[in-house]
């Protein structure tokens, strides 16, 4: 199909289209340009008389700072198709057709791809047409298009890396310019068949004479088609306003889409926090409850180590009192006494002799710094709130003796123990 990479002259004197149109997202593999004529006829093409058609794209092809760029500014009807095995397919009269029509109205220019029409199929890439461009197109610049005018859809797809298999192309761009060798083409072959009144009538647009068809094709970008508008909008020949009216209807379906799905998403909000304040409040509402369990968890605590305090005091002196009581069993059997003992238990009954366990009973005080004092020794089975409701009749007084006798721990006294008790 000959070599389309421009000489060093004139890839230096290109230039981008200024007024473009972009669709979909920017491929940075490779930029597709797709003049509005031929966007249009194509459109037109695809809807006339329905069914599966084929075309050629005609343009040329350009590197530039190692992006592929594809200019298409012509395309050429596939004339002369035929089914095999239910696959449409270009024959040796479809090909001199083409070439015949390049040459004629596309000089300098080459096929830089081509088109499938697949009515009520989408813009899926069918296995047959990969295995047709591998075979008929075989540059890594040459593209598919395909469009489903039920759907009113259409995606190019181009080679991956490697040139294996094939891929859709992230977007591309309609640009406007006067496009005048697509405009006879149009013209000349007569695809388009305009209404029978539209052909017939002429309008007066600066005293030409032209028809309304013909004064369409010399106006380029959205100016022909705002100037035909205003002559009559209903019998336009192209299909362009009415693709970009579908277009716009679509990204306004699209946005109250998105509306709808906002507004679900914000009525989930609020309903999702409706449960957390529900549950929030019944929190608050059993912390009251918990704080009160925790106390009563406090007291049992309190009280159970209270009494583990008793137990081991008790516990304490029934063993103290019971190895007391196996001393002197095993003294009385052994026959033996000491003069200390003696002495011992003498120096231990004269001192109860003075204190029992109660103030009347107890003969001596005593005073040091000025604080007058009960003297008395602690017994078996003695404990400081015994003691205390002995002295005092409560046990508000523990406190007292514990500071008075030096003692940190109130269950830790022994027998024998002389303990000074504060008078009151």
């Amino acid at each position: 199909m000959g070599n389309v990479l421009p000489a060093e002259g004139e890839l230096k004197e290109f230039k981008f289209p200024a007024n473009i149109k972009q669709m979909g997202n920017i491929d940075k593999e490779i930029k597709i340009y797709v003049e509005d004529y031929v966007y249009t006829y194509l459109y037109q093409f695809a809807k006339v008389g329905g069914g599966e058609k084929l075309a050629v794209l005609i343009g040329k092809y350009l590197q530039i700072e190692g992006t592929n760029v594809v200019m298409i500014s012509g395309a050429v009807e596939g004339v002369a198709t035929e089914y095999n095995d239910d696959d449409l397919c270009f024959t040796e009269a479809s090909w001199n057709y083409i070439i015949s029509q390049k040459e004629k109205y596309f000089k300098g220019l080459t096929v830089v791809g081509w088109v499938h029409v697949q009515p009520d199929f989408g813009t899926n890439l069918m296995s047959r047409d990969l295995t047709f461009h591998r075979r008929c197109f075989e540059e890594p610049w040459q593209v598919l298009f395909v469009i489903d005018p039920i759907e009113r859809s259409d995606a190019f797809y181009c080679y991956d890396k490697g040139a294996v298999s094939m891929r859709q192309s992230r977007g591309y761009f309609i640009y406007y310019e006067k496009n005048e060798d697509m405009q006879t083409y149009i013209i000349e072959s007569n695809v388009i068949k305009p209404k029978e009144e539209v052909k017939e009538r002429k309008f007066n647009f600066g005293g030409s004479g032209k028809t309304a068809v013909q004064r369409l094709l010399e106006v380029t970008g959205r100016a022909r088609a705002k100037a035909f508008k205003l002559a009559n909008e209903s019998d336009r020949p192209d299909a362009a306003v009415r693709i970009r009216e579908i277009l716009k209807q679509k990204e306004e379906i699209r946005q109250k889409e998105t509306k709808n799905r906002q507004a679900a998403f914000m009525a989930s909000c609020g309903a999702l926090c409706i449960v957390c304040f529900v549950i929030f409040s019944g929190l608050m509402a059993n912390r009251v409850s918990i704080r009160r369990l925790e106390a009563e968890l406090v007291n049992v605590k309190s009280t159970y180590d209270d009494m583990n305090r008793l137990v081991t005091n008790a516990t304490a002196q029934v063993f103290a009192v019971q190895r007391k009581e196996e001393e002197k069993e095993q003294g009385k059997n052994n026959g033996e006494e000491t003069p200390e003992d003696n002495e011992s238990a003498l120096e231990d009954d004269k001192e109860r002799i003075f204190v029992k366990n109660s103030p009347e009973n107890t003969g001596t005080t005593v005073v040091e710094n000025g604080e007058e004092y009960y003297v008395y020794y602690v017994e078996d089975g003695d404990n400081l709130w015994y003691i205390s409701r002995e002295f005092y009749g409560n046990d508000e007084g523990v406190d007292d003796i514990m500071e008075a006798n030096g003692i940190t721990d109130s269950d830790y006294i022994f027998s024998g123990q002389k303990l000074m008790i504060p008078k009151k």
